[in-house]
């Protein structure tokens, strides 16, 4: 429980709405939509998505979409860790 809590206290503002964005779609998102979902510019985007990756909370799903750029982005989904520390979160604030 003292480690969920430590890594809500680092999942906050955009890691956040990245996290809650990429869990809200089971098949997953590339970066771009990410970046379209949470309204923000993509490279303040794409560095917290690495950083959700490294906590273990996003996976590369092996899947792969074309961006507006024709070319083939990795499609990213929601770990059930990631899930679980969504599901901590919004219990808190409820």
């Amino acid at each position: 429980q003292m480690a969920a809590d430590f890594m809500a206290d680092k999942v906050t503002g955009l890691r956040l709405k990245a996290l809650r964005s990429i869990a809200s779609v089971t098949a997953g998102l590339s970066s771009s939509q990410v970046v379209r979902s949470v309204g923000a510019y993509e490279y303040s985007v794409k560095p917290r998505i690495t950083e959700l990756v490294r906590a273990g909370l996003v996976i590369d799903t092996g899947l792969r979409a074309k961006n507006e750029r024709n070319r083939q982005e990795v499609v990213w989904a929601a770990t059930p860790k990631g899930i679980e520390l969504l599901g901590g979160i919004d219990a808190e604030n409820t």
